[in-house]
This record gives C-alpha cells, structure tokens and sequence, in this order.
C-alpha cells in the first residue's frame, strides 16, 4: 500500500533536486561570475550535474523502484537528499567558510542563510515523505497482508509456512 502524500513529497523533493541547481546555480551570479575562476566553475558543474543525477535516480526509485523491494527503494530515494545535502550544514561550523555570495548582500530565512534552508526544506520533504510511506506500509500490514487486502488464506495456515532450515556448511 503506497501513501499518496508521502510518494508526492518525494516526488516533489526529487523534482526539486533534478530542477533547483539549474536554477540556483547555473548562473552569471554564481557557476559563471566574474570572480569563479576555471576551478570554481569546475566544481559549480560537478555540484549542479551531481545533484541533478540524484535527483533522477530519486525519481526513478519512486516512480518504477526495485519491483520486488519497494520498501528499501523507498528508503534509499529519502536517503539521497540527506546525503547530497545534509553535509552542507555542516560548512557553517569550518572557520573561513560562507553560505552567502562574494559580495553579495546576505539573505536569511527565519535566520538561517536561504541556500541551506532550502536545501534542508528538500531533506524535510523527503523525510516526511518516507514517513508517511512507512506508516501506511505498517497499516497494511497490520490489517492482513502487505498489500492491505484481506489476509490470504497462506498467511492464516501454517501449513504453508516456511520451514528455515540452517544451510549446510561447506566452507
């Protein structure tokens, strides 16, 4: 079973991955300004294309996913945004280091620098997504089967249980 708000805020956090650099970054003031020299523009690149690719394989674990295990597609694509830009909070802690443009007047949202309460607003998304996506998994579970029918007749017999067995050691 599948929360239809928490995969449209995934969808929406991916979206906005895949979109966002573009639009930030891809610019005169900032990957093309005067003051980036060749390696500032190298790693503006790298940055914008990097997290544009996360962005597609976010969307691509939600859209078509791992058929057989939605749950831990589910869970890597709300990975992705903490992983890509969870670290840039961490940037307000190294001395000599800056969230705000060269020259540039600083832009604050409920006081934290706008590039990374952005970014963080992506995270949340992506959070809030997943959880939601988790509980509707363990509702389903919880009335019957994982795909919230009624449970089948496998589930209520155990006869047709499993039977584990250790495997035999050949090492």
């Amino acid at each position: 079973m599948r929360s239809r708000w928490g995969r449209n805020l995934l969808l929406a956090s991916a979206a906005a991955m895949t979109v966002v650099p573009w639009l930030a970054d891809w610019n005169r003031r900032h990957t093309f300004g005067p003051g980036y020299g060749p390696h500032a523009r190298w790693h503006g690149t790298s940055e914008v294309v990097g997290v544009s690719c996360s962005g597609l394989v976010m969307l691509w674990l939600i859209i078509r996913g791992i058929r057989h295990d939605r749950r831990m597609a589910t869970a890597v694509a709300a990975l992705l945004p903490l992983l890509r830009y969870g670290p840039f909070n961490l940037t307000l802690v190294v001395p000599g280091t800056s969230a705000y443009e060269e020259g540039g007047p600083p832009i604050r949202l409920l006081g934290l620098p706008a590039s990374l309460l952005t970014q963080d607003a992506l995270i949340a998304l992506a959070l809030a997504g997943y959880g939601l996506e988790r509980r509707a998994d363990i509702q389903a579970t919880r009335h019957g089967s994982p795909t919230g029918g009624p449970p089948s007749r496998e589930l209520l017999d155990p006869s047709t249980a499993v039977r584990w067995r250790p495997l035999p050691r050949r090492w």
